[in-house]
């Protein structure tokens, strides 16, 4: 039996995604996680659910269509790993466009620019003891502590 959940706006904030309708059919050999995976690549290849619009939250989809949670999360982190969506901490997932770097991206660049890389020549602890060791002279045992 196949079951459409509506997203209707009684939830959802964003307008793009008011009146989608997710088909998932529970009783299908194709995963749930992957039913909704492509249920949302179909949409933003077409366009219906445009670049840079915030998905339902995880907690959002399994609260209100009785989903498990590790299943949107894992539609979602196959969604973000084939480059269809982003997620921000503490903001949501939003569709991406593949061209385009998300904010993590810049930063992770940022990180690596050329300023940063003088950091690679800054001698550790072990390196400085190993290089100053053999340039110490021995020193004496003296016995006579106290």
């Amino acid at each position: 039996m196949e079951e459409c959940i509506f997203m209707g706006a009684d939830y959802i904030q964003e307008p793009a995604l008011k009146n989608l309708v997710i088909e998932l059919d529970k009783t299908s050999k194709v995963k749930l996680y992957h039913q909704l995976y492509q249920f949302f690549v179909s949409k933003i290849n077409s366009n219906e659910i445009p670049l840079g619009t915030k998905l339902p939250s995880i907690r959002i989809l399994a609260d209100k269509y009785k989903i498990s949670r590790n299943t949107i999360t894992k539609a979602y982190s196959e969604l973000e790993k084939d480059g269809y969506i982003f997620s921000l901490a503490k903001s949501g997932y939003f569709v991406r466009n593949p061209d385009e770097k998300i904010p993590e991206e810049i930063s992770a660049d940022e990180n690596n620019s050329p300023e940063k890389e003088e950091d690679n020549e800054i001698p550790t602890v072990d390196s400085l003891l190993r290089n100053s060791s053999s340039k110490m002279p021995v020193r004496q045992k003296n016995r006579n502590l106290f």
